[in-house]
């Protein structure tokens, strides 16, 4: 959750869409995920490679089910609270909205059009 967001009011929705990931056994595809066995806690600085959204290790959430093998930060006060009373949500996807936050989706057609959406700034910004 700490990771997830750059928005603290968001962060209950994130873990409210996580435990919901977690219930139904989806996986949590949690971007963070991917990023801190190459980075150890550090930023990217990039955008992250279908290769390694792919690599299998024991912290990335896109091949494995439930939770990494460790913590990839310290979580914030903030952050305590909003997994320990996640926001009441249906949501199970979510997708970056270009403010540092995300949209938020209950279904897989509601996230592709969400996607599409953030494609769309993407290339209105020239990042695509």
């Amino acid at each position: 959750v700490e990771k997830e967001t750059g928005k603290p009011s968001e962060r209950r929705q994130v873990a409210g869409l996580y435990s919901n990931r977690l219930k139904t056994g989806m996986l949590l595809q949690a971007d963070p995920t991917i990023i801190y066995p190459i980075t150890k806690g550090k930023p990217l600085g990039r955008r992250i490679r279908q290769s390694e959204i792919a690599a299998v290790n024991d912290y990335n959430t896109y091949t494995m089910t439930g939770l990494p093998i460790g913590p990839i930060t310290n979580p914030g006060r903030e952050s305590i609270a909003a997994v320990l009373n996640p926001a009441e949500t249906s949501a199970l996807y979510m997708v970056a909205d270009g403010t540092g936050g995300h949209m938020f989706a209950d279904t897989l057609e509601e996230h592709n059009a969400n996607v599409e959406k953030w494609f769309a700034l993407r290339r209105e910004r020239g990042e695509m």
